[in-house]
């Protein structure tokens, strides 16, 4: 009975060890390099390698190339910029609510906007695999540019019931021809052809409810993640797919703790992951994706990442907004 009531007492002491380290909080592991004295609420980032970087918001762009120490403001405009993305040193693109989109040749010094290409479109992703092909994600559907941002033409594809509420929420292509979007209610799409024709994915690969997909990423051909939503079924500590053959298959893993992942963004094998409730701490792998460790940004409930990217285990920036006072700051690892 002795060895039993023993037995017993280390098996609860190990679950309240497991339980209190999944609710701790990691403690921050980056530090302030850069803090914006305007009022600016910002959405988005893209950095093209480890100095030259854009931010982009509510009504502004801004601009390092020192690695996030200082920047200048590029923009004032209207509407609120979900995306941006350069193609190299010159050609810029950006685009958000209400049909934004706007275009920059220069390299930010001048932008011209174009309000009238789309119509109802709210953009939350742009990227292109080579100079000329391009894709811009909306909540309803892709458009591509093979005029190197020029023109944009509606590709679909349609969604599988016309009444649906749910979005298309993640877009990636491993080369100018293969490409998997993705959804709320597992819609997922396939293309073979740059997004001429899709093709529906319907396999199931959760046996509870329908999940949402909220952001795709690869980091090479053959390897990538879709990021799901939470589930409260015999599923619910899956929250993620994993695929090492380009997407003809899919593996289901648990990889992101306790909140809600929403986007992804890798370099090379090291990749970050961004949260959709809780926005003081980031998801960081070093390793394609094997492992992930939660990093604390910021300890002040009001400051939410809105953005992060890592370049290796040394290297990277996160973007924060200050919900208090809509400042503006930069975070990068401590060393």
């Amino acid at each position: 009975m002795k060895k039993l009531i023993t037995l017993l007492a280390l098996i609860l002491i190990a679950f309240a060890s497991t339980v209190k380290a999944q609710d701790a909080k990691p403690s921050v592991s980056w530090q302030e390099l850069y803090s914006g004295r305007d009022m600016m609420n910002m959405y988005c980032m893209f950095f093209k390698d480890a100095n030259n970087g854009w931010v982009a918001g509510a009504h502004n762009i801004l601009h390092t190339s020192d690695g996030g120490k200082t920047w200048e403001n590029q923009f004032d405009g209207e509407g609120r910029i979900l995306a941006i993305y350069f193609k190299n040193d010159k050609d810029g693109f950006a685009a958000g609510e209400s049909n934004l989109y706007i275009v920059t040749h220069d390299g930010g010094k001048t932008w011209k906007a174009n309000y009238s290409m789309f119509q109802s479109a709210k953009f939350t992703k742009i990227f292109f695999t080579d100079q000329m092909h391009g894709y811009m994600l909306s909540d309803g559907g892709v458009y591509r540019s093979s005029d190197g941002g020029t023109t944009w033409k509606d590709m679909g594809p349609k969604k599988p019931n016309e009444q649906s509420t749910e979005d298309f929420t993640g877009l990636s292509f491993t080369d100018s021809k293969h490409g998997i979007l993705v959804g709320g209610g597992e819609m997922m799409f396939t293309t073979s052809d740059g997004g001429t024709t899709w093709t529906r994915n319907t396999k199931d690969y959760f046996s509870g409810p329908r999940r949402n997909y909220y952001s795709i990423g690869f980091i090479n051909a053959t390897t990538g993640w879709i990021a799901c939503s939470k589930a409260s079924d015999e599923d619910k500590d899956i929250d993620c797919l994993y695929t090492n053959d380009g997407g003809t298959t899919w593996t289901t893993k648990k990889c992101f703790n306790l909140y809600q992942v929403n986007n992804f963004t890798f370099h090379g094998n090291c990749g970050v992951a961004t949260y959709q409730m809780n926005r003081t701490t980031i998801m960081v792998t070093t390793d394609g994706g094997a492992t992930w460790t939660e990093q604390g940004v910021v300890s002040n409930q009001f400051d939410k990442v809105f953005g992060a990217e890592v370049f290796s285990p040394t290297s990277g920036f996160a973007g924060v907004t200050d919900d208090a006072n809509d400042l503006f700051h930069i975070y990068v690892p401590k060393q």
